[in-house]
């Protein structure tokens, strides 16, 4: 089974950063997302709704846009970004709702083009938006009608088997000033070489070797102590399969996304490894009212078809144990990504 999740390089986003890399005409874009950030609209901000005519335009139907090169100055094809996205109820997208999480933050689940729609790149403008640390406007449908204007978000990865881009925003003096966007425990470097990954005008200034390394070995540090809190939470034993082999035994996240309030144990369970690699590939899931294990029905009839419908383990202590909401979120892509085959 293959998957492959692409993830930021830029240890450091913001702003400031990226508008030295996108056309200049961007600027405008992203100085109305963050004016409108929080704004209610009956209808999305074509150039006819608007108040104010601008020079470029925010948004298009299908949902990523990338305003015309006779809008927007792209100095090569390397740095053609998206400038906006936005979710409908009419869509035949998987268009999830705006998860707020405990930073004042959000993620958005955010399915890609398929399709057709694939013909025109859209997803690799999301793509390159994701390799630079370069923002895009985010506008989302609500349920009582009409639109919200959510500001700017970065794109964290892509999920390449199934097509989703996790955006996380806003991006504003707030949330930037609380380096919100930075790698997990990036501050735990020295503040020089924390100050020249801030302000790196170019994603091809690689930082030096020594702050590489620095920057991984945090990295794997954080990752371990999850690991670690998450096997005291769950007295040792993999959540699904009762597994007590620690060498096998990896910390899954329940939803992905970067931030220190990612390696929280709220948004973890702990999973035998080839279980984490099924609940990563959306082919087993958690109901967050039962939690109860749900299969795919690629895997139904399979060596794991034991696991459906058991309950798995619960840590004693509630602070520790997987919060629902973010279970509902997997559990909606889940849905999702098996709709056509169903799931049991």
């Amino acid at each position: 089974m293959y998957f492959e999740t692409i993830e930021s390089s830029i240890y450091c986003p913001s702003l400031r950063r990226a508008e030295k890399l996108v056309p200049p005409e961007f600027l405008i874009g992203y100085k109305w997302f963050k004016d409108h950030e929080g704004e209610h609209l009956e209808r999305l901000p074509f150039a006819d709704a608007l108040s104010e005519p601008l020079p470029i335009t925010l948004v298009r139907q299908s949902g990523i846009h990338s305003p015309s090169e006779n809008m927007a100055t792209y100095k090569d094809p390397r740095h053609h970004y998206a400038l906006s996205v936005h979710t409908s109820k009419q869509s035949r997208y998987a268009d999830q709702p705006i998860f707020k999480l405990d930073d004042n933050t959000w993620i958005l689940d955010y399915e890609g083009h398929s399709g057709a729609d694939l013909s025109q790149n859209y997803n690799k403008l999301l793509d390159n938006c994701l390799r630079d640390g370069v923002p895009v406007g985010v506008i989302t449908a609500e349920a009582g009608g009409g639109y919200c204007v959510r500001g700017l978000a970065f794109v964290e990865s892509h999920d390449i088997l199934t097509n989703h881009f996790i955006l996380h925003g806003p991006v504003n003096a707030i949330t930037e000033a609380a380096h919100r966007f930075d790698y997990p425990d990036v501050s735990g470097i020295d503040q020089s070489d924390l100050a020249s990954l801030r302000n790196a005008a170019d994603p091809a200034e690689e930082p030096d070797q020594r702050i590489r390394e620095t920057i991984e070995h945090i990295r794997r540090e954080g990752q371990q102590k999850f690991r670690s809190s998450l096997i005291d939470a769950y007295e040792g034993e993999c959540a699904a399969t009762g597994t007590n082999v620690q060498e096998v035994l990896q910390a899954a996240h329940i939803v992905p996304y970067r931030g220190s309030c990612s390696q929280i144990e709220s948004n973890g369970i702990l999973f035998r490894a080839d279980i984490h690699l099924l609940y990563d590939s959306h082919l087993l899931s958690v109901e967050p009212d039962t939690h109860r294990i749900r299969l795919s029905k690629k895997i139904v009839n399979s060596s794991y078809s034991a696991l459906r419908n058991r309950i798995i383990r619960i840590p004693k202590d509630n602070a520790l144990r997987p919060d629902d909401h973010r279970l509902s979120l997997h559990f909606q892509r889940f849905s999702f990504e098996n709709r056509e085959i169903g799931f049991a």
